[in-house]
Order: C-alpha cells, then structure tokens, then sequence
C-alpha cells in the first residue's frame, strides 16, 4: 500500500490486521533507505530496523512507529516515514 505522511505524532495507517512485518520506503525523495522492521524485535521504546539496500548492521530508532492490532500508527515526524507531504510505500504482512 501507500500512505502520506503527516509530521506529526500519531499518523494512523488502518490495514484490517496486525502486521507482524513492515517494509517502509520513502517515494517521493531520492536516496532513502526500504526500512525492514517487525514486531518481534522491539523493545518499548526501540525499534530494530534492517535496511534492504544497504549491508549495514541492524540499527536501532526510537519512537517511530508502534504496530496496532489494526495497523501501525507513526509518532514522530521522520523523513524515513512521516515526513509532512511525502509518500511512502508499504508492505505489511500479518
């Protein structure tokens, strides 16, 4: 899927189920990062994410995206997913 971002702290992303495994790319900017991210690796106020294109080590975000039992909502504003006017494409697996 596709999503816009906002800027803001709660920017909600409703897929009908809770995704277990998140690919996020920024489209409408050049040079960023398929962001991997999954449910099994987080910790409460860390997320692990993996990046497709690159060889770089896991890496570590904090507070920017929470997994719902719907979707996942982005809380912070983030060029890598919720900049204010950008798009992004999704791919989210239960």
């Amino acid at each position: 899927g596709v999503y816009d971002g906002d800027g803001g702290t709660n920017n909600q992303i409703s897929l009908g189920f809770q995704p277990r495994f998140l690919i996020i790319k920024l489209l409408s900017s050049a040079g960023q990062n398929w962001n991997i991210m999954d449910d099994k690796r987080l910790d409460t106020s860390v997320e692990k994410v993996l990046y497709a294109n690159t060889s770089d080590a896991e890496d570590s975000l904090s507070n920017h995206l929470d997994f719902t039992a719907t979707g996942f909502t982005l809380t912070k504003n983030s060029t890598a997913f919720n900049a204010s006017g950008e798009n992004y494409l999704y791919w989210a697996i239960a």
